[in-house]
């Protein structure tokens, strides 16, 4: 096959040898046809085929990036969220080795590929049972997070989950922008990043989670409205503005991924304040009113010259579970569990009692106590289901649902030309699965009422009350901002545990802000180039010290100006705030102790004679 030379469109021409009889079948005189062969040119025994096809490609363009086993594997994980059956990759031209397998005696490195979901899931192994450096380790939780199911009349069903990750992201995920994979049938039509998820106020995820929103169950019209003709975009006009406003809407507003994002920022600032260090910034901020008006966010455990300083209680401990296993009870702090199956679904009793009233242009949700995992809408085997007793609901609402540690969360919205003010609808939800004789159900009532306008609020600004004014009281809390360091091994240095640079780091770099959602951490470089020069010209270890703390303090005001300055940008997804924060401190960790060693040497003597 070759592509005719030529301008203007592409055509393409199919050869086959002549001397057929009628321009028949071309036919050879074997048994099996060995397509593949080794770097030494013999045929590779272990793939053959007796009949179908070999296809085979020539001269074809994917980026130098990919042009290694490692980074064509790794472009496949990024496009394929999931395979329908396993495939085998092989590299044919490695040198043979023995003891490790047929195949490399063969001089063939063989992988299997079950696509970026269980790449995720899985330690990853070859077929002598070693497992590649890079894949020493399985990136994600195990568990599937659900985070929502879309029924929409307009579109058809997209069911979206998600995988937690570890701290320590695999490389092809740690070089690559993109967080968010929209997926028909396995294949990644289209990708958001890293920035979709910090505009969706979800900025602690972006390096925790990858979110998958499985498209295949679109309707035959809506698959051919939403996607381009190239398969890796989103029509910007009709179904595909809406199929992206519910995507969006569903993963802004999961509760799921809200409450990982606060349990992820807890870990994070848990760890990440050094009290001696705070001390001397709360000195900054006690001398410089215009430094404390950039401490927007507050830590209850830091406050201005006069409060305690002991950390405060966490405001979450002791929430109750759902009715599952493990949850609720005498141990409230256990993790929910659930069952494989749902024994019972209940509506809360506003529900049962009132039924649900809902104006025509708003969204409403129904919650129910059940007793089944988590996993029970998104797992890889025996999925379970939600039902509807009237089938004709879902052509008049757009149905979304969740389910979390014993909570199912049902939202409906009417679709405004299904339906009339009046209309009454009652129904029972159920769920089941194919474990289950029959669903478990509960009765509900819909009630279609006028449309329902915004209330615009008016903006006040609350203004703290000293209530013991007068009497000794302690200054507001204050949010200093709180960092960790960096050094290339993780060693220990200025008297606290170091973490490792992350992927991509180097000695040049001073520093990141990570946005955790409740608030912003500060990552500060130890190993910084300009900082080691420093304080190998200081003689004795107090000069060296003092040198250290002089750089943290100067990169945490630094640091606290940019965030400043970004706060009070729109949302943009294609501004990469986190490359301009690295850059930001990039430049300023060179110039730091210049600025804050040698000014006030210069200044000093100035204004004394003065």
């Amino acid at each position: 096959m070759r592509r005719r030379p030529g301008d203007g469109v592409p055509i393409a021409e199919y050869f086959k040898p002549g001397g057929t009889e009628k321009g028949g079948m071309p036919t050879a005189d074997l048994d099996a046809v060995f397509p593949l062969r080794n770097r030494n040119g013999d045929r590779y025994p272990r793939c053959s085929i007796t009949s179908g096809t070999v296809v085979k490609l020539y001269d074809f363009h994917v980026g130098s990036k990919f042009m290694g086993f490692r980074g064509a594997r790794e472009s496949l994980i990024e496009h394929l969220a999931d395979t329908i059956l396993p495939f085998k990759i092989l590299d044919l031209r490695q040198t043979p080795t023995t003891g490790k397998g047929e195949d490399r005696a063969l001089g063939v490195d063989p992988r299997y590929f079950f696509g970026m979901e269980f790449q995720l899931r899985r330690t990853q192994k070859d077929e002598s049972g070693d497992v590649p450096e890079e894949d020493d380790e399985a990136a994600a939780e195990d568990e599937k997070i659900g985070v929502d199911v879309i029924d929409d009349p307009r579109l058809g069903r997209v069911e979206i989950s998600a995988l937690r990750l570890k701290r320590t992201l695999p490389g092809w995920l740690a070089s690559s922008n993109n967080r968010v994979f929209h997926t028909v049938n396995g294949q990644v039509q289209f990708k958001q990043t890293r920035g979709f998820l910090t505009n969706c106020k979800l900025p602690a995820l972006k390096d925790r989670v990858v979110v998958v929103v499985d498209a295949s169950n679109l309707t035959d019209a809506a698959h051919n409205d939403v996607w381009k003709a190239d398969r890796e975009s989103v029509r910007e006009t009709g179904k595909g503005g809406v199929y992206k406003d519910l995507v969006r809407d569903a993963i802004q507003n999961s509760k799921t991924l809200q409450d990982l994002q606060n349990v992820i920022a807890k870990e994070e600032l848990k760890t990440a304040v050094d009290e001696k260090s705070n001390d001397l910034f709360q000195k900054l901020v006690e001398g410089d009113k215009s430094l404390a008006a950039l401490l927007g966010a507050r830590l209850p455990s830091l406050s201005i010259k006069g409060a305690s300083g002991k950390d405060a209680k966490d405001s979450d401990k002791g929430k109750g579970k759902g009715k599952g296993e493990n949850g609720g009870g005498d141990d409230e702090d256990a993790p929910y569990v659930g069952k494989y199956s749902p024994t019972f679904l209940t509506a809360d009793n506003r529900f049962r009692e009132k039924g649900l009233d809902l104006p025509v242009n708003k969204s409403r949700p129904v919650t129910f106590e059940t007793d089944v995992r988590n996993d029970y809408f998104v797992r890889d085997e025996n999925e379970g289901r939600l039902t509807l007793s009237d089938p004709s609901i879902t052509s008049k609402f757009v149905i979304r649902r969740s389910l979390r540690d014993g909570r199912l969360t049902v939202y409906f919205n009417p679709v405004e030309e299904q339906v009339n003010v009046g209309d009454s609808f009652t129904f029972e939800v159920g769920l089941v699965d194919d474990a289950m004789p029959a669903a478990v159900t509960e009765e509900i009532t819909i009630r279609i009422g006028d449309v329902e306008k915004d209330v615009a609020k008016a903006k006040t600004k609350d203004k703290e009350k000293d209530k013991t004014k007068g009497k000794g009281a302690e200054k507001p809390n204050v949010g200093l901002p709180p960092y960790k360091l960096l050094t290339h091994d993780g060693r220990e240095d200025a008297g606290q545990q170091t973490e490792k640079w992350p992927e991509g780091f180097d000695d040049q770099d001073g520093g990141f802000v990570e946005d955790l959602g409740e608030g912003k951490l500060y990552y500060i470089n130890l190993d910084n180039t300009w900082l080691q020069s420093y304080r190998k010209a200081q003689r004795g270890t107090i000069l060296k010290e003092g040198i250290t703390q002089k750089y943290i303090l100067g990169m945490r005001v630094f640091l606290l100006g940019i965030e400043r300055a970004l706060a009070s940008m729109q949302d943009d997804e294609d501004f990469d705030q986190d490359r301009f924060r690295r850059l930001a401190a990039k430049g300023a960790s060179s110039t730091m102790l210049t600025l804050s060693d040698h000014l006030p040497k210069v200044i000093t003597p100035v204004a004394e004679v003065e």
